[in-house]
């Protein structure tokens, strides 16, 4: 195998490892702010898809995250942050 194909595949599967890291994290987050310590969450997760996902919620999550994560986020995109796939996309940004 070429070194730089095995470069790039070992890249793409620590990127896949640590975005699975934040996933855990981030269900511990959610499942403290809803109460609810059967929540289920992947990346698909969205405001949409649970109900209790409101403005306040969102403001008590991205609390939650930045002090887990020692990272801040200006409006700009906390207003796009509206799926576990883009927190999870911010805080990669935020900690590369």
């Amino acid at each position: 195998m070429d070194i730089n194909v095995w470069l790039l595949e070992f890249e793409q599967e620590e990127k896949e490892v640590k975005r699975d890291e934040l996933l855990n994290k981030l269900k511990y987050i959610f499942r403290d702010v809803f109460g609810d310590e059967e929540l289920d969450l992947s990346e698909e997760t969205c405001s949409e898809s649970i109900v209790a996902w409101d403005s306040l919620a969102q403001i008590s999550i991205l609390a939650a995250v930045q002090d887990e994560f020692k990272v801040t986020f200006d409006m700009e995109e906390i207003v796009a942050m509206n799926s576990v796939k883009s927190i999870i996309d911010a805080i990669e940004g935020k900690i590369k």
